[in-house]
């Protein structure tokens, strides 16, 4: 039986809609929140900065986000090849805003590639990206679902947290946070697989996305072989 469950300390994102401007000239400080240093908390100072973790967290995640190739012989301005949009939704029951992630392949078919459901959740050790599983009928419902995020909530009645698929963050430099779900027990029927595992980098500009599926025997099926997909912030 599937158990559907409400984390009590889960974090919505902080909007970044308004932020409409190039890569190039993005910075810091136009995130609101400039850095991931410490802070400095007289009280419940290990509570406070996983709070702050959480909420910087999020910042750095929403928006648009393209992919280039990764090759020093390319040009600085070739042709994206995918795009990574990231929002907040609502759920139906307003238990928690989630996130939503969905990549697609910057061409003429403007071709889905996937998607996935997360929420920030706040954990014994620190900051984790918790995930949602959907019944296939919502992810088909919730395709674009960035392009008009406050019309669209999430049927919580068609989600379940799928603990084995969690993501634990942490912050491995002054401006960047990472991990990796552990082991392969995330389960997959994507493409043939029956397992898949994530290790994510986000810094306040770019996303690094390491999404792969295997099968029974643990033969790599889908994903990039030899590193992440690097997604450079657009919005």
């Amino acid at each position: 039986m599937t158990t559907f469950l409400t984390r009590t300390h889960t974090f919505g994102l902080v909007s970044l809609m308004g932020l409409a401007v190039g890569c190039d000239e993005l910075q810091l400080a136009e995130l609101e929140l400039d850095s991931a240093d410490r802070m400095v908390e007289p009280m419940n100072e290990d509570g406070r900065q996983t709070e702050y973790d959480a909420e910087i967290l999020a910042i750095w995640l929403e928006g648009s986000f393209v992919s280039t190739p990764d090759d020093e012989s390319m040009p600085e301005d070739a042709e994206p090849q995918s795009l990574l949009t990231v929002c907040a939704l609502e759920q139906s029951d307003r238990t928690a805003e989630l996130m939503y992630l969905e990549q697609r392949a910057l061409n003429g078919a403007n071709r889905f590639i996937g998607q996935k459901l997360y929420a920030i959740s706040e954990t014994d050790t620190g900051v984790e990206l918790t995930n949602y599983l959907m019944r296939p009928e919502e992810g088909l419902r919730l395709r674009g679902a960035c392009n008009s995020p406050d019309a669209v909530k999430v049927d919580s009645s068609l989600i379940a947290i799928a603990d084995d698929c969690a993501v634990p963050m942490s912050q491995n430099g002054k401006d960047r946070f990472g991990g990796s779900t552990v082991g392969m027990a995330c389960p997959s029927d994507r493409r043939g697989t029956s397992m898949e595992t994530l290790s994510i980098v986000v810094e306040p500009l770019m996303i690094d996305f390491w999404s792969r599926g295997y099968d029974e025997a643990g033969a790599q099926i889908w994903g990039p072989t030899n590193g992440p997909v690097r997604y450079r912030r657009i919005r």
